[in-house]
């Protein structure tokens, strides 16, 4: 009976300590879900080009995102975007459900993000309402954080941390062209994510404290399922898009014994236009 009182007083007492801790961490958000480019193919010179802006967790003013595909034949493509996201976030450091610290920070956020893939479409039904997609590829960019914080007993102090990425991904979707006016595909992209050496000026001890130092030169693998939508206007070489990202692993990451204060944004929201080029060509 004592010993059942006294691992609950423990464990209470680890929570209370937890909480306090916990109340003024701040979130670094080392990487965010990039748009999926899932293009709706369905022969040889077809060709796509797409504007997004982008918006989602985090973001403070719409990002940018474009994106192309051309099928060289009726089965295989060439696909090719690039993105560019800002981001922030601010808090106070210190705080706790007692006292507020007057010191505070702001966290700007920029990531830049190319991605090169080859693939194969086919339909797999016989009336060509369904397709099937294969594309695998490559990509690279760099995420930028720039932290500045107010000190009450200091001056303000700048920090950044610039850190190159490579990805290389396979990405297999199904796409189901529902009559002339609605499309929707469901894709479910796997990828590799290579945390290359930043370059920071935040000290060494600063990065532990964040966590930072664990993703230097480290590869990460990545689910992100996604969904897209087009809507096309009667006889228009022109759709509308709606395209979700999301990020399904990794867990944001957390040892349970040195707390880190890195974790995923989970959501990514493009709105945008589809230009289909071919059909301003065909009468």
């Amino acid at each position: 009976m004592m010993q059942r009182h006294n691992y609950r007083l423990m464990v209470l007492g680890c929570s209370i300590i937890w909480l306090l801790a916990a109340c003024g961490s701040p979130k670094y958000f080392v990487h965010a879900p990039t748009p999926v480019n899932n293009p709706f193919l369905k022969e040889k010179n077809d060709i796509q080009l797409t504007a997004n802006v982008l918006l989602g967790e985090g973001i403070a003013t719409p990002g940018l995102d474009f994106q192309s595909a051309y099928a060289i034949s009726d089965h295989l493509a060439f696909t090719a975007s690039f993105s560019k996201r800002p981001e922030r976030n601010k808090y106070k450091e210190h705080d706790n459900i007692f006292s507020q610290s007057p010191d505070s920070a702001g966290l700007r956020y920029m990531r830049n993000n190319a991605e090169f893939a080859v693939g194969y479409f086919t339909p797999i039904n016989t009336a060509k309402t369904v397709y099937f997609n294969m594309y695998g590829g490559w990509g690279f960019g760099k995420n930028i954080f720039t932290q500045n914080k107010k000190q009450e007993q200091a001056a303000p102090k700048e920090d950044v941390y610039r850190i190159p990425l490579q990805k290389w991904f396979i990405q297999p979707s199904l796409n189901f062209m529902m009559g002339e006016h609605f499309r929707m595909g469901v894709a479910l992209k796997a990828s590799w994510l290579q945390f290359q050496t930043p370059a920071t000026s935040f000290t060494e001890q600063d990065l532990l404290d964040i966590g930072f130092s664990r993703y230097s030169q480290r590869t990460i693998f990545l689910a992100e399922p996604a969904t897209s939508m087009q809507f096309v206007p009667e006889n228009s070489p022109v759709s509308f898009n709606i395209n979700i990202n999301l990020l399904a692993l990794p867990a944001d990451d957390d040892d349970h014994i040195m707390r880190s204060n890195v974790y995923f944004r989970r959501i990514n929201l493009a709105l945008g236009v589809m230009l289909h080029v071919g059909q301003l060509f065909k009468k």
